[in-house]
């Protein structure tokens, strides 16, 4: 059984610094996250996950350490091909953003394969109205955020229907992942989506 390295990164930049000079030496780490409470300055997971993409690396098992943190681990990315819906929304982003290095394009399949990435995740994601089916990328979102998942589930069809159509509606990756984000704060909360 490995065992990795557990490594607190204050900021994103210190992780991104860390990967530049890791990525592609180390088999993985645990990263240490300070609760809210604590405040101690500390990266947050989407932060993490979105350095992690960058570099080719991915994230999987979470464990709670005492009160005041929690550890994730991130590995190399092993799999090239079997992407979540919600992770290419991601990289979508990081591409257009202008984060995403080689080391992360040389573990998706479609670039290795055609030298570009086009992923186009918008059509398979839209809601129609009469129905209310919840897309994998919410479930597999909020899952890694509970209670907000949990929260979710309790909620009335009719608001759940709210979030799923606000956050499908979003035209842009960058713009679904924001109100993704947003979801998990009010659904943290255990607080119904608002007038948007």
């Amino acid at each position: 059984m490995k065992v990795f390295e557990s490594i607190h990164f204050k900021t994103r930049n210190d992780f991104r610094e860390w990967l530049k000079i890791n990525h592609n030496k180390s088999e993985g780490i645990w990263i240490i996250f300070y609760k809210k409470h604590t405040r101690i300055e500390t990266i947050s997971y989407d932060e993490a996950l979105d350095e992690a993409l960058c570099f080719g690396w991915i994230d999987s098992t979470k464990k709670s350490v005492d009160e005041e943190t929690y550890i994730w681990k991130f590995t190399p990315r092993t799999n090239v091909k079997n992407w979540s819906d919600i992770n290419k929304m991601r990289v979508n982003k990081l591409i257009k953003t202008g984060l995403m290095t080689k080391a992360g394009l040389n573990k998706i399949d479609l670039f290795l394969n055609t030298g570009k990435v086009d992923w186009k995740v918008e059509e398979k994601s839209k809601i129609p109205k009469e129905a209310l089916k919840i897309p994998e990328f919410m479930i597999e979102y909020f899952s890694v955020h509970e209670p907000a998942l949990t929260n979710f589930h309790k909620l009335a069809p009719s608001h759940q229907r709210n979030y799923v159509l606000w956050i499908a509606d979003a035209k842009r990756p960058e713009t679904r992942i924001k109100r993704l984000t947003e979801s998990v704060m009010l659904l943290l909360k255990n607080e119904k989506l608002g007038m948007k």
